[in-house]
């Protein structure tokens, strides 16, 4: 009788999958295991001892200009950078915490030397003042919310991120990031009264935060289905 349960659940499974993917048979197992998931695309925050804890702080600047349309932009990336780390390392049960980015931004305002500073004493600071273990880096090098012609939303970002470490020698880690939101296929977003331009921008910057956050988590294949991530290259 079990034998027979397992087989109707079997085929109803299988009813289900071709209704869904039609008859490719090799993506059957991709069907019963879920979601695919990918690595850290540059280094995994998370200790593979699980009782171990990593605080991490993350400090955002830019080289832009001062445009209407970016006033705070890194201060709403820092944020969006955060709140995806938490959700991914949540997700792995990973024992990873994220200092609060209002802390990061008092001590840097109150260390106005700080861009100055080498990176690993940076680092290094940041570990006796509020504990830090690790410190992404964030540095803004371009960004717009506006087509080449300026008639359209479209969102571009050059963004170079660094993990710094001061108790290792392995050390840092560098990635650059290139982001477009929507792509070259969709041409951007119409400049209306139905379009928000602060709404757009938050959508963007959703968008670029997750592929920062992936730097560091296993993570969610990208595929179709990640509608907030549209098109991103490094």
């Amino acid at each position: 009788m079990a034998t027979s349960h397992r087989w109707k659940l079997r085929a109803l499974l299988l009813a289900g999958f071709v209704a869904c993917f039609g008859c490719n048979p090799l993506l059957f197992p991709m069907f019963l295991q879920g979601e695919s998931r990918q690595a850290a695309t540059l280094k995994r925050l998370a200790k593979e001892d699980k009782k171990k804890e990593v605080k991490v702080a993350v400090v955002t600047s830019s080289h832009l200009s001062a445009r209407q349309e970016l006033i705070n932009v890194n201060r709403e990336l820092s944020d969006k950078v955060v709140k995806q780390l938490r959700l991914l390392t949540k997700a792995n049960e990973d024992n990873v915490t994220f200092i609060e980015p209002r802390k990061v931004e008092q001590y840097l305002a109150n260390h106005p030397g700080w861009k100055d500073m080498d990176p690993l004493d940076l680092a290094d600071d940041l570990k006796t003042h509020l504990k830090a273990d690790y410190v992404i880096d964030v540095e803004i090098n371009a960004l717009t919310l506006y087509g080449p012609a300026r008639d359209l939303y479209q969102g571009r970002a050059e963004v170079h991120v660094t993990l710094l470490n001061a108790d290792e020698d392995d050390g840092p880690y560098h990635k650059d990031i290139r982001a477009t939101s929507p792509d070259e296929i969709e041409f951007g977003k119409p400049i209306d009264q139905d379009t928000n331009l602060l709404d757009f921008r938050a959508e963007f910057l959703d968008v670029l935060a997750k592929d920062i956050a992936y730097c560091f988590c296993e993570h969610p294949t990208i595929n179709e289905r990640d509608k907030s991530r549209k098109r991103l290259a490094d």
